[in-house]
């Protein structure tokens, strides 16, 4: 299939900025971008990437990025490698992108790692995928998946070093089965070549610290970036109701929610500003390399971060 991609090939450099930022301690931000369905314009889609690209771009004072989900939410999106073909060939070491195992077969997943390491996009991390909303179990246990340990497995057996790969682990779990069982996954990618972690989102700052307490006691001393979400009133009304899986609310943080919801829209999302800031600073109080910023897909809002999580550092 001819993509266009393979002309854009870069042997100017082995360079890698996200490993080199994960590895050096300069605490930065990656902002989340996700690959639109199938049944969307891709060049419209792509057009608004590089926007949001070239915002990221511009930050001053804050080392920024872009985390490019694969079928969030979706079965059927655009290959992510021919949607960040678009990236601009010179900052693709900056860059994550996330394959999702999702409704995939094994042919495709190499497929799209090919695409990916001849465009340069050498900064990846396997998911397994989970269902959608408004799927059923039943639905979701009938579609092909592949578990991210086996990728994470496949890609350092055949492209060894040449991927900087990652992995993700959810320490927001309340049960010592769900608990351990995180813990026990994380270790096993680990194990099998992933170099650094992505948390899930969640607020609870405790658990953040207690999953690298955990690490630090197994001598595992890995990159790590907390995952962050910008709440909506719709996005928080999504998460009570349950659509979104592994995403914990304590009784304690509804309520607080709920009040902030009986002012206006503009006063909840000042209080969600305001959280942010707390939690960018928390990350990196806490040995974090970095965040990854999600719900912030226009570059005004992107600048509006940046601002924001900048002050809080410097605060």
């Amino acid at each position: 299939m001819d993509s266009g991609i393979q002309l854009e090939m870069n042997f100017e450099s082995n360079r890698n900025r996200l490993h080199d930022k994960l590895n050096c301690g300069e605490f930065f931000v990656l902002f989340e971008v996700n690959t639109p369905s199938a049944q969307a314009d891709l060049k419209s889609s792509q057009e608004r990437l590089q926007e949001i690209e070239f915002a990221s771009a511009a930050i001053k004072g804050l080392p920024s990025a872009l985390a490019i989900t694969d079928k969030y939410n979706n079965h059927n999106s655009w290959n992510i490698a021919e949607f960040a073909s678009v990236l601009a060939p010179a900052e693709r070491d900056r860059h994550l992108l996330y394959l999702s195992g999702r409704n995939t077969t094994w042919e495709e997943m190499q497929h799209t790692l090919q695409l990916c390491h001849t465009a340069g996009l050498r900064n990846v991390t396997p998911v397994s995928g989970s269902g959608i909303i408004g799927e059923t179990a039943r639905q979701t246990a009938a579609r092909p998946f592949i578990e991210s340990v086996h990728s994470i497995r496949h890609i350092k057996a055949q492209y060894r070093n040449e991927f900087y790969t990652g992995c993700v682990v959810n320490p927001f779990k309340y049960t010592p089965g769900d608990l351990f069982s995180q813990y026990f996954k994380l270790v096993k990618k680990l194990h099998q070549g992933a170099e650094f972690f992505v948390t899930q989102f969640g607020w609870d700052m405790l658990k953040l610290q207690e999953l690298r307490w955990y690490l630090d006691s197994r001598g595992l001393h890995i990159p790590a970036i907390a995952r962050i979400l910008m709440l909506t009133p719709e996005k928080y009304e999504s998460i009570i109701a349950g659509k979104y899986p592994g995403v914990h609310l304590s009784p304690d943080f509804r309520i607080i929610l709920q009040n902030e919801l009986k002012y206006s829209y503009t006063q909840f999302e000042a209080a969600q500003w305001r959280r942010i800031q707390l939690q960018a600073a928390g990350a990196r109080l806490l040995g974090y390399n970095g965040i990854q910023l999600a719900g912030l897909e226009r570059p005004d809002k992107i600048m509006t971060a940046a601002t924001r999580i900048r002050e809080a550092l410097e605060e």
